[in-house]
């Protein structure tokens, strides 16, 4: 049976991760425990990288590259390649067999390439720009820092970066724009729509009272908002809010969002609560 491969453009974010110091670490260690601390780093690699949807393109020596976007593509692949990074970089640095042992430096860039895939095998080759910036980002890197090129920082959401930086990267023609990764954004109060909620009274009114029985009663109570997408739930949710300051003035509003990816996000939308309520 003859092998098969496929060849098509696509729009991805390639990360790339690597150990800074390996070199000398590997004249220090015996290979037995080398091996075994690569083996451990390449686990919590994979484990990161799958867990956000990604697909870890090939371990090269103490280097892993990643791609989000192949096989499957998503709205959110930026978003995605950030959170892995920074999800691997946290599990190794509190893993009791790697942590302070080791350094990592990630880069990440989004950008078209040519993805040829060999059937029988179900192996990719990713062939473009975005390859090469993701690992000139990462050799610039601090230790433990997360360098995105300025299109991966443009399309990722739940993110905040730094100010705009220029790689001097190694085989470039032109400084590589690039932002360091600062950590999860802070939500920002979306602000209400000032024009009249029309068609939704009833509902309000049942929101409103069951605020009205959580302040005088003073225990919590849940309330589900569940409609198709496009119907007004956020705006129905906006108006609450505005009217909210009427009923309790001292009352504190946490907003927090479940993101589509990551197994081991259980309890971010309860971190994100907890930032707001502590002004962290």
């Amino acid at each position: 049976m003859l092998a098969v491969s496929t060849e098509e453009r696509r729009i991805v974010t390639v990360l790339f991760a690597d150990m800074a110091g390996s070199t000398a670490l590997g004249e220090e260690l015996d290979p037995e425990e080398m091996r075994s601390i690569l083996q451990r780093y390449y686990t919590i690699a994979r484990e990161a990288v799958e867990q956000h949807g990604g697909t870890v393109e090939k371990f090269i020596g103490d280097a892993v590259m990643a791609v989000f976007g192949l096989p499957t593509a998503h709205g959110d692949d930026p978003d995605r390649a950030v959170a892995a990074a920074i999800n691997m970089r946290d599990r190794i640095r509190q893993d009791p067999v790697l942590g302070g042992r080791i350094a990592i430096r990630f880069g990440v860039s989004t950008g078209e390439v040519v993805a040829s895939r060999d059937q029988s095998a179900g192996d990719f080759l990713i062939t473009g720009d975005a390859t090469n910036v993701a690992a000139r980002l990462q050799q610039a890197a601090e230790p433990w820092a997360i360098v995105a090129s300025d299109r991966t920082a443009r399309a990722a959401n739940n993110f905040e970066f730094g100010d705009e930086i220029e790689v001097q990267a190694r085989g470039k023609s032109s400084p590589v724009p690039a932002r360091l990764v600062v950590g999860p954004r802070k939500q920002k109060s979306r602000g209400r729509v000032h024009l009249p909620l029309v068609g939704r009274e009833t509902d309000l009114a049942q929101i409103q009272l069951v605020a009205r029985r959580t302040v005088n009663e003073r225990r919590p109570s849940m309330v589900s908002i569940i409609a198709p997408a496009g119907v007004g739930k956020t705006r129905l949710v906006e108006e609450f809010l505005g009217w909210l300051p009427s009923l309790a003035a001292d009352a504190v509003v946490a907003i927090a969002q479940c993101l589509p990816y990551g197994q081991q996000l259980t309890y971010w939308p309860m971190r994100q609560v907890i930032f707001t309520l502590t002004g962290t």
